[in-house]
């Protein structure tokens, strides 16, 4: 992040990770993260509301740089309660051919 300077920054993680001694990881790596010139915001994400056919969680961190002043918005939900089976997730997948098998 110090050296390419990317306008947007994303980590992802386990839920726990925001909640070990009582926040305080968290708390030092975003404050880490954010002296190298970005602004974080924490999401967690309940990943079949968008779309994905496992039920997880995840926490995403995603960062902005300084000049930029646009607000950070977490997604708005596409699947809530309209979860996906394994098998509509993959559906459009039934048809690809293995390219090897032209070897």
């Amino acid at each position: 992040m110090r050296i390419h300077q990317p306008k947007i920054v994303i980590g992802e993680n386990v839920p726990h990770f925001g909640r070990m001694y009582d926040g305080k990881i968290l708390q030092t790596v975003l404050e880490e993260l954010e002296e190298t010139g970005y602004k974080f915001r924490v999401w967690d994400i309940h990943c079949p509301d968008f779309g994905l056919p496992q039920s997880r969680r995840r926490l995403f961190l995603v960062g902005v740089r300084n000049d930029i002043k646009n607000h950070l918005i977490p997604p708005a939900i596409t699947h809530f309660m309209g979860y996906r089976s394994i098998d509509a997730a993959i559906d459009d997948l039934k048809h690809i051919t293995d390219e090897t098998a032209h070897l």
